[in-house]
């Protein structure tokens, strides 16, 4: 394990430390959903500033909108200040499913700048790759699918089947929900959360 990915799963268990769980709501075909709201303003970029989220666990999905103040039809990536392998954008639904205050997973809509590349701009649906991740017991991340996902406006979704991993259908009220935003050019770090 890169020390990286030590300082990452450190930062999202010391985050996880301070959150407690929310309220949710109950829909008619066994849903339940959670609703957060951000403090809008917060951060200087419009497309890293969280207003909203809704994560809706269904009895298929889990799926995910996390709502900035806005997303510009297009963005810089692969930024020439930022050094290869270092993540640029992230948009994180992040679950601890036995409410341990460790992460258990991260849905994510995300943009890491790969070796040998160059300075684009493009929108972010289309540059960003969507996964959920498993956070290993040993502190290790394991990309365990491509999901669904997409932005319209300034609404990010993201879609996960509960059929990817067993485990995502235990998520209960002891469970931990958590939204993080993040951006990176090489000379700003810009994050935003929301967690209960």
């Amino acid at each position: 394990m890169k020390i990286v990915d030590i300082v990452v799963v450190v930062i999202a268990n010391m985050f996880l430390s301070s959150c407690s769980n929310s309220t949710s709501s109950e829909e008619n075909d066994d849903s339940k959903v959670y609703s957060y709201q951000g403090i809008i303003g917060n951060v200087s970029f419009d497309f890293v500033d969280i207003t909203s989220a809704t994560i809706r666990i269904g009895p298929e999905n889990i799926t995910a909108n996390i709502v900035l103040k806005n997303i510009p039809d297009s963005l810089v990536y692969n930024h020439t200040a930022l050094d290869h392998n270092y993540l640029e954008y992230e948009y994180v639904v992040g679950i601890d499913v036995n409410g341990d205050k460790r992460a258990d997973y991260e849905i994510a809509m995300e943009k890491w700048k790969t070796p040998n590349s160059t300075e684009a701009v493009g929108s972010l649906n289309s540059f960003s790759q969507k996964n959920l991740w498993k956070i290993n017991s040993d502190g290790s991340w394991s990309n365990i699918s491509d999901i669904p996902g997409n932005v319209n406006s300034s609404t990010i979704t993201l879609i996960c089947p509960l059929a990817i991993d067993s485990n995502l259908s235990k998520i209960q009220s002891s469970s931990i929900i958590y939204i993080k935003s993040y951006y990176n050019n090489g000379e700003v770090i810009s994050k935003d959360s929301i967690c209960p």
